[in-house]
């Protein structure tokens, strides 16, 4: 009889184990659309990178910075998003610029002042009337110089994402234009930036910089005369409705440096960098046609609106400003440089 009772025991006991081993079997996940895979409670977060921007939301470099986001999330399939802050929300150009050197920022724009402040030679990509074209600068920009700058960025620790190709600067003022002698005794707004100021003192203006945020304000008051800027920024910024004459100077060609930190660098998967870079590097292409684009758009606009708009001699022009090549030589705008500008033409 025990020896019976023994028997069913055990089997009791092996079929209450193979039970158990069947309920606590774990279910399978499965992939999503977006390459995340889901199970009863766990998604993969895509990486977040917080861009800081200084353009208001309407401006089109703020709609170029949000392209390139959306190129690069659908590059990677959402597992990378670059979150764009307009209006120096994250802190204005240069505090940006110092939090990317420190890794407390993702990435952000700045611009040839700025970043001027901490690499003098990158004067040289703003001296007077040295590009010809778009195609001049993106060929010089993607090639010696471009690789020039990369380098002497990445010992501040700045790393170049890309240029925002925008276009060049014209000056728009509140009293017409129609001969070089017209700029005499013009109070224009500069950047904080030597060669640009050297410009403007050079064509007998009286240059004066400001932040750009006090530039509408400013020329509202009488306190300056005018600015200087990209045709679809003195469009979309409203400044045709206090400075109502555009000169065509075309003096500098400008362009947005978009910086990425170490930090944000370590965030991305090391088998996923080249495909960031990558898709950046598509984005920023898409982003710079659509602002040149926007430059063309803004012309007919402004024509169409009847605007003022006069051409201006820019022989004459560079010739007033050509001794600044010889006094900025040595730092700004050295000759290596231009000469790397010249050969990419």
């Amino acid at each position: 009889m025990k020896k019976i009772l023994a028997l069913i025991l055990s089997l009791v006991m092996v079929f209450g184990l193979a039970a158990c081993g069947a309920s606590t079997e774990a279910p399978a996940t499965t992939p999503t659309e977006s390459g995340t895979t889901t199970g009863s409670d766990s998604t993969v977060e895509p990486i977040v990178l917080k861009f800081s921007d200084c353009h208001n939301p309407t401006a089109t470099n703020h709609l170029a910075f949000q392209k390139m986001a959306e190129v690069v999330k659908e590059a990677t399939n959402g597992a990378i998003e670059i979150e764009v802050y307009p209006s120096s929300q994250l802190g204005d150009v240069g505090a940006s610029q110092e939090a990317i050197q420190m890794n407390t920022l993702d990435m952000a724009v700045t611009n040839l002042a700025v970043i001027g402040s901490v690499i003098p030679e990158f004067g040289a990509v703003g001296g007077p009337f040295l590009f010809e074209s778009d195609e001049h600068i993106k060929k010089a920009m993607e090639g010696e110089l471009g690789q020039y700058y990369a380098d002497k960025a990445a010992e501040k620790g700045l790393n170049i994402c890309g240029y925002l190709y925008t276009g060049f600067r014209h000056c728009f003022t509140s009293k017409p234009i129609n001969t070089v002698d017209d700029f005499k005794g013009l109070k224009i707004r500069t950047m904080e930036n030597p060669v640009d100021v050297g410009i403007f003192n050079a064509i007998g203006a009286q240059a004066t910089p400001m932040a750009y945020s006090e530039l509408f304000t400013a020329i509202q008051q009488g306190t300056v005369d005018g600015g200087e800027n990209t045709i679809a920024n003195y469009l979309s910024d409203g400044f045709s409705e206090v400075a109502p004459y555009l000169t065509l100077s075309g003096h500098t060609y400008n362009i947005c440096i978009i910086l990425i930190s170490n930090e944000a660098i370590e965030k991305i998967p090391a088998d996923m960098r080249d495909a960031f870079f990558a898709a950046c590097k598509d984005g920023i292409a898409q982003a710079s046609a659509m602002v040149l684009q926007a430059n063309e758009d803004a012309i007919e606009t402004l024509k169409a609106n009847g605007a003022t708009i006069t051409d201006i001699d820019r022989t004459a022009l560079y010739e007033l400003c050509k001794p600044l090549y010889e006094e900025f030589a040595n730092d700004r705008i050295p000759t290596e440089l231009v000469e790397m500008v010249n050969a990419a033409k």
